[in-house]
């Protein structure tokens, strides 16, 4: 029973995670400026953007000097900065949710905010192949996560089909969980079988991206953190 109630808390941690980060897609970037007709304000002077966009405030369109000042402790880098007309943009990428308020203290009701959501998760593709020991707890994984993706929203794909570690394929989910694979693990599109580590090396190579396993094994642009077993 222990070992089952880790191996549900741990594909809990995972989606949490997946719902806190941001899914693999664009950053944009989103305009303010600097205007002075018939008055002196930010336009727009609020805006929201997702974690990882970036603000660029700019004044092509400014006729005085204003200045961009950052309110409040939340700001990772702070501004206190002054443009002229036609003066240099200023730019902040946003890496966490929250609200970031900002004035200009030259000119009085000159003020603005920047709301930062997390991205919303849309799909998650769960794998559970195994070639040897098979845990006992992989369908009630599998159903906490299907129950996470009804309460928040999000589609879950289940699968124990390698032959969906394809980059057209892993381009459509935000999240991937692997639910305690084990041992050699089929992988036709290569004619031959895999391991759990080494379909993760691959996977994180097509993406491009971060990947977590237990520590002490080599998966070249990944990082790793220790789970229960």
């Amino acid at each position: 029973m222990r070992r089952m109630s880790y191996a549900l808390l741990a594909v809990v941690a995972a989606i949490a995670l997946g719902m806190s980060a941001a899914p693999a897609q664009a950053a944009k970037t989103v305009v303010i400026d600097a205007v002075d007709t018939p008055a002196s304000v930010f336009q727009p002077a609020n805006v929201t953007v997702e974690v990882g966009d970036t603000v660029r405030w700019e004044f092509d369109q400014a006729l005085v000097a204003h200045t961009v000042k950052s309110q409040g402790t939340n700001w990772a880098q702070p501004i206190n900065e002054q443009r002229g007309p036609n003066g240099a943009p200023i730019n902040r990428t946003f890496t966490a949710p929250g609200t970031y308020n900002f004035l200009c203290d030259i000119h009085a009701g000159m003020t603005g905010s920047v709301t930062v959501q997390a991205p919303k998760l849309e799909r998650v593709l769960v794998f559970s192949k195994t070639g040897g020991f098979r845990h006992d707890s992989i369908p009630q994984g599998i159903a906490a996560i299907q129950a996470l993706g009804t309460a928040n929203g999000f589609t879950v794909v289940a699968t124990e089909d390698a032959t969906a570690f394809t980059a057209a394929n892993l381009a459509t989910f935000d999240v991937v969980v692997f639910m305690s694979t084990t041992g050699e693990i089929g992988c036709t599109e290569d004619g031959g079988t895999e391991s759990a580590i080494a379909l993760l090396r691959r996977l994180a190579t097509a993406l491009d991206a971060p990947a977590r396993l237990t520590a002490g094994h080599d998966l070249g642009p990944a990082r790793f953190e220790p789970h229960a077993a």
